[in-house]
Parts: C-alpha cells; structure tokens; sequence
C-alpha cells in the first residue's frame, strides 16, 4: 500500500522518492526544533524562577501531539518521531546523543 495517508516521511518516501522524504524529514525535525527554541527564548523573560525547563518541554509536547492528531488533516497525522527528534535536540542534545549510541550499541 503505497499511499497509506500518513502525513509523514516513510509514506513520502513510498509516494515521492528519497528527496522528497529527506525534506518531509527535515521540516518536521525543524518545526520541533526552531518552535521549542522559540519558547524556550522567550521563558528568558518571564519572571518565575522554573519555567525556563518546564515552558519548553510543554510546547514540545504541545508540537509533537499536534504533528499526530492535526486538527486540519482530521486529527489523521505522522508518527511524531522525527518530532520527537526534533525536540530532544531542542531540549537537550547530549542525552540525546548517548541515547542514540546506546540505541545504536544494543542494535
């Protein structure tokens, strides 16, 4: 089944080829990414003494929940992995990187 209605990159990758899908899989990686570094910026400047950590996690939850059950797509969206990705590079990128080692190790 070529066309399985998923608005991610493995069905692009099935429908339109390599190229396109690295690009479905860019985007979704840079929309997470640049929207969680966005509100992380911009906890810089509320005054309370935690939300700096808990704003950013939030809106990365917030995105990856959007990119799966989009309201525009009739709640029928992607995987949310490389959203996922997308926001623990935002969040923190060296435990994402040991993560993916140890991933990688055990594979």
């Amino acid at each position: 089944d070529y066309n399985s209605k998923n608005a991610g990159a493995t069905n692009s990758l099935r429908t339109y080829g390599g190229k396109f899908a690295l690009a479905v899989l860019i985007l979704d990686i840079l929309k997470s990414y640049l929207t969680v570094m966005i509100f992380s910026l911009l906890t810089r400047f509320i005054p309370a003494t935690n939300t700096y950590l808990i704003i950013p996690m939030l809106t990365g939850v917030g995105v990856v929940i959007g990119h799966i059950y989009p309201i525009f797509y009739n709640f029928k969206g992607g995987k949310g992995a490389a959203c996922s990705l997308g926001v623990l590079i935002a969040i923190n990128p060296l435990n994402l990187f040991i993560s993916a080692f140890i991933f990688f190790s055990v594979i």
